[in-house]
C-alpha cells in the first residue's frame, strides 16, 4: 500500500504526560466540587481508566461519584497551560516527524486535547511539522473519538483517501476511530496502560518503527 498521510494523536503519542498530571488534575477538580474528603477516596486505577478509556462518563459517575457535567466544567478551570507544562515533555522519537516530511508524507494531528492546551503542546513539537491540526470539540463542531469525524476532516483537508492514510495513537479510542474512518490503525505502546479489548491492525513500541510500515 502506498501511503500519503500519517496522522497522530497528541497526548501519550507525541507527548508524554507524567501520571502526576492526571492525579493532581482529578483531585483538584473533586476538591473544587467538595468531593475530596477522606471518605471519598479515589483509587488511582480509576483515574487511570478515566484518562485512557472511552467510557469516561460512567467512570465519573461510578467511581468519582459526582455529576459528570459539573465535573467537566470544574475540570476546565483546573486544566491549565501552567499545570500541564509542569508535567509534559516530548518523546525522543518525535524526530521521526521531520523525517517523514522530508520524505514527502503529509503529517497531521487529530486530538481531543482542549484547544488552548493543544496549541501550547503542539508548540513544543513545532507547528511547522504538521500540515493539518484537528481538535475534536464542540467549538469546532468535530465529534470526539472514537467517532471518525476528526480523521475524516483531516483527510478532506489533505485531499487523501482512507486507504492512503495511517493514524497512530496510544489508546483504544484511537484504534476505534481509525477503524471507523477506514484508515490503517496503528497502536503505539508507550507502556502506560493496557487495552485488553483493543485489536489494532498494527502495534509499535516506538515511532521509529513506522519506517517499516511505509
Amino acid at each position: 500500500m502506498s501511503y500519503k498521510a500519517i496522522l497522530f494523536d497528541l497526548d501519550g503519542t507525541l507527548l508524554h504526560s507524567a501520571p502526576t498530571l492526571r492525579y493532581e488534575l482529578v483531585m483538584r477538580t473533586l476538591d473544587d466540587l467538595g468531593a475530596s474528603a477522606p471518605d471519598h477516596y479515589i483509587d488511582r486505577r480509576y483515574i487511570d481508566q478515566w484518562w485512557f478509556e472511552c467510557d469516561r462518563t460512567r467512570i465519573i459517575k461510578e467511581h468519582f461519584r459526582v455529576d459528570p457535567e459539573a465535573f467537566w466544567k470544574a475540570l476546565q478551570r483546573h486544566n491549565t497551560e501552567e499545570l500541564n507544562k509542569q508535567h509534559i515533555q516530548t518523546y525522543d522519537d518525535v524526530s521521526v516527524l521531520r523525517e517523514l516530511r522530508e520524505q514527502g508524507y503529509n503529517t497531521g494531528v487529530v486530538t481531543g486535547t482542549p484547544r488552548h492546551l493543544a496549541q501550547c503542546k503542539i508548540g513544543l513539537l513545532g507547528e511547522e511539522l504538521f500540515d493539518v491540526i484537528i481538535v475534536c470539540d464542540s467549538i469546532n463542531q468535530v465529534k470526539p473519538k472514537p467517532d471518525p469525524d476528526g480523521l475524516q476532516k483531516a483527510m478532506f483537508l489533505l485531499g487523501v483517501q482512507p486507504g492512503a492514510t495511517i493514524y497512530v495513537g496510544n489508546a483504544y479510542e484511537d484504534v476505534l476511530a481509525a477503524k471507523n474512518a477506514g484508515v490503517l490503525d496503528v497502536l503505539i505502546n508507550r507502556k502506560e496502560y493496557r487495552f485488553p479489548h483493543a485489536r489494532p491492525t498494527a502495534t509499535i513500541d516506538s515511532l521509529y518503527e513506522l519506517r517499516h510500515l511505509l
